[in-house]
């Protein structure tokens, strides 16, 4: 965009062009002028304090805990800036192992259906509109049973 205005500046002028593009003229001329916005600049600097205290805590923490460490190293930031700095870097924390000891069920909680594609599909029991001596519960039933 700001070559364009650029190449075209001189025939047309910044702010019909800008208009059109439906940008600020203000934001042509910062761009032009080279200058860094001061929440760029505080950006750049909380990243590189950022990725230091991520290395020092061998890149455990996510940004909850590195919000919580940049605070006690007394830093006051807002916990959803440290959040948008880390994601758009690519800083991650370590993701959690399950604790030792402890296993987790292989059924689901409800109604006790081991987790298997051939299970998801089977039937359950009788729905709301099914009595219990409809002909398609009588699948369960003893099979000495006669069916009319």
């Amino acid at each position: 965009m700001s070559r364009y205005v650029d190449e075209y500046r001189g025939r047309f002028g910044v702010e019909p062009i800008c208009r059109g593009l439906g940008v600020w003229a203000s934001a042509s001329y910062h761009r032009t002028s080279g200058r860094r916005s001061p929440r760029a600049l505080e950006g750049e600097r909380l990243l590189a304090r950022i990725a230091e205290l991520h290395a020092a805590d061998d890149y455990a923490y996510g940004y909850r805990r590195m919000w919580k460490t940049l605070r006690r190293a007394g830093e006051q930031v807002p916990r959803f800036r440290v959040q948008r700095l880390m994601k758009s870097n690519g800083i991650r924390g370590r993701k959690r192992r399950d604790k030792p000891g402890v296993r987790r069920s292989r059924t689901r909680r409800r109604g006790g259906v081991p987790i298997s594609s051939s299970a998801t599909s089977a039937p359950r029991g009788p729905t709301s509109s099914e009595s219990p001596t409809s002909p398609t519960c009588a699948a369960g039933r003893d099979s000495s049973s006669s069916r009319s």
